[in-house]
């Protein structure tokens, strides 16, 4: 059996290009802290829309997304000939992580969120707690 691209991630990579194809086609010079800023503000939240919801587990679905970020890292004028990750940490100035960290950090923050009862879900559906062994 064939696996497939999940469609909510194929139309989020959609939206994204879209965007970004049109981010590029209006920036003339891709300066790097302009362009990484309309970048965070014109594509990336389509890629991170609702993302706890249909969080990407197949490689393809996160490569998928990963594409959209390093085109757009590509695109900067001033970052010519560099490999990705260098890129991402020149453009440091701006946050520029992977996609995946960044689902990773939310994940982790959710998870706090629900332990410490911040958030209005009840721990015990999701986590299973151990007594204190320690005997305070």
């Amino acid at each position: 059996m064939q696996v497939t691209k999940c469609l909510v991630i194929l139309r989020a990579v959609t939206r994204a290009n879209q965007a970004l194809g049109k981010l590029a086609r209006s920036v003339g010079w891709r300066e790097k802290n302009t362009f990484m800023k309309l970048y965070c503000v014109y594509v990336r939240p389509h890629l991170e829309y609702a993302v706890q919801s249909w969080s990407p587990w197949l490689i393809q679905d996160k490569e998928g997304l990963e594409k959209v970020q390093k085109r757009a890292v590509r695109m900067v004028s001033n970052l010519k000939g560099k490999t990705y990750e260098e890129r991402l940490v020149e453009a440091n100035m701006t946050n520029m992580t992977t996609l995946e960290t960044r689902r990773f950090r939310v994940d982790l923050i959710q998870m706090y969120r629900i332990l410490t009862r911040k958030a209005d879900v009840d721990p015990n559906i999701w986590f299973q707690t151990m007594a204190d062994s320690r005997g305070l």
